[in-house]
């Protein structure tokens, strides 16, 4: 079967997708966060529970666009495996995706690995 490289680059690209839909995700819940404490009303003399959803948010945009970063990585080395230009590269970008998204890395970790004499 000589299309194991094809099908890791593909696998490696939906996991880069689902990496930027987390950046999509968290600025999302940073909203829904922004919004609770005004739709509850502020009963919290100090606003302790608005500096916690704020802190929340902020740490959810972190954590967010540290998953877009990665799943950029992946998504070009999915590119670059579907043209199979380094294998290394592709490796590295398959690793990157079992970050990002777990059932789609780990085979395109293992069809990586056996797809090495196509590069």
């Amino acid at each position: 079967m000589q299309n194991k490289a094809a099908i890791a680059g593909i696998l490696s690209i939906v996991s880069g997708v689902f990496g930027m839909l987390w950046l999509g995700y968290a600025f999302l819940l940073n909203y829904w966060l922004e919004a609770i404490p005004q739709f509850f009303g502020a009963s919290d003399p100090l606003n302790f529970s608005d500096y916690w959803f704020r802190t929340m948010g902020v740490i959810y945009i972190i954590g967010g666009s540290v998953a877009a970063i990665i799943g950029v990585f992946a998504i070009l080395a999915g590119i670059f495996t579907l043209k199979r230009i380094n294998w290394v590269l592709a490796l590295a970008g398959a690793i990157a995706s079992t970050i990002i998204f777990f059932p789609c890395g780990i085979p395109a970790i293992i069809l990586i690995s056996d797809a090495q004499n196509e590069f």
